[in-house]
C-alpha cells in the first residue's frame, strides 16, 4: 500500500514526535518527580528503547517520502 505525499510527511512528523515524548520521559520525568525506584533502570532502558524505534521509523518514513521527489 502506498502512501500520499501528504500522509508521509505526516507520519514522519507524528513518529518525530513520539520519539521527542519518548525521551522526553526518559529523562525529563525521574528528574522533575524526584522519585527513583528499585525499577528506574528498566523504565529507562523502554523508554530510550521506543524512543529509538520511533525515531528509525521517521527516518524511514522521511525516506519513503524523499522517493516522491
Amino acid at each position: 500500500m502506498r502512501f500520499s505525499k501528504p500522509w508521509l510527511r505526516v507520519l514522519a512528523n507524528l513518529f518525530g514526535n513520539m520519539a521527542a515524548a519518548w525521551f522526553a520521559a526518559a529523562l525529563l520525568v525521574p528528574t522533575i518527580s524526584g522519585f527513583v525506584s528499585p525499577i528506574y533502570p528498566g523504565v529507562l532502558f523502554y523508554d530510550l528503547m521506543f524512543g529509538t524505534v520511533y525515531l528509525l521509523i521517521a527516518v524511514q518514513v522521511e525516506r519513503e517520502l524523499d522517493k516522491y521527489d
